[in-house]
């Protein structure tokens, strides 16, 4: 059997069931790698692949991950306020984008100036 070196590995993700991107580490004796600028609290599948001179491998199994949550990357949509009578009013809003929310809204701030 003769014995063939890997040149390098293919790692591919799956953001959220969008198009597989591709990643290609050309260093033989990495073992881990850190990836960067992913999305917060985003749902991501990842298979690799081993790649020499004659071809690639059969792919990993697909290990899915999740990042982590992030404080939203966006605002409150639609504010709007209702004088209900001399002293309240009625706020009402929208929130953030879905691709922005980052996480679970659980609560909202507002402030006042008087």
């Amino acid at each position: 059997m003769e014995k063939r070196t890997i040149d390098d590995m293919t790692a591919t993700a799956n953001v959220n069931g969008q198009t597989w991107k591709e990643l290609y580490i050309n260093d033989v004796n990495v073992q881990s790698f850190i990836l960067r600028e992913l999305y917060p609290y985003c749902s991501y599948e990842l298979q690799m692949k081993a790649q020499n001179s004659i071809g690639l491998s059969e792919p990993s199994q697909i290990v899915t991950f999740k990042t982590l949550e992030e404080m939203p990357g966006g605002p409150p949509l639609d504010v709007s306020v209702e004088p209900l009578s001399s002293n309240s009013l009625k706020i009402k809003w929208h929130p953030p984008d879905h691709y922005l929310q980052f996480g679970i809204q659980f609560g909202w701030c507002w402030s006042t100036i008087r």
